[in-house]
């Protein structure tokens, strides 16, 4: 399913990831067990630490998610297996939220060779005629319909 990629895809962005290498630089070590003869006030002082740690770097984390899904020119490449060949769509991050969340849309692609022939390739996502994804050509070849694919970060 789709929406099951949202979470690894924004989680895996280089900016996400960037951000949160930073925050995690940013804060001073854990303390040392060694620092505290009573093993329940290190406890109590690891575990503090370790709950602020992991907030604050929740939030540098969301927000530069948020920053991700609101990027108007942040793309997805989304890659099918047809059973011949694979064939991939350049898309928009924004479309790629709406197919994960169920709406029904079409994208044309770039179009492909197929059997000597250049085709334009149609992606429609969440018909209620097919599967999650379903690729066809204007010559009305059916090419996929399923719902696995890969899907990755276009960077510039």
């Amino acid at each position: 399913m789709l929406s099951d990629q949202v979470n690894e895809l924004l989680n895996s962005h280089p900016s996400v990831v960037a951000a949160v290498s930073r925050a995690s630089k940013s804060y001073p070590p854990a303390p040392l067990s060694s620092d505290y003869e009573n093993e329940d006030e290190f406890e109590e002082v690891i575990s503090f630490w370790r709950s602020r740690v992991g907030r604050n770097i929740g939030l540098v984390k969301r927000s530069a998610i948020s920053a991700v899904e609101n990027d108007a020119n942040a793309l997805v490449k989304i890659t099918i297996d047809y059973g011949y060949d694979i064939h991939s769509m350049v898309m928009p991050f924004t479309a790629f939220l709406k197919a994960s969340a169920g709406e029904c849309f079409t994208v044309y692609g770039q179009g492909f060779m197929a059997e000597s022939e250049s085709e334009m390739d149609i992606w429609e996502f969440n018909s209620p005629n097919f599967s999650v994804i379903s690729v066809s050509t204007d010559s009305a070849r059916d090419v996929y319909d399923g719902d696995d694919c890969e899907v990755e970060w276009v960077l510039s």
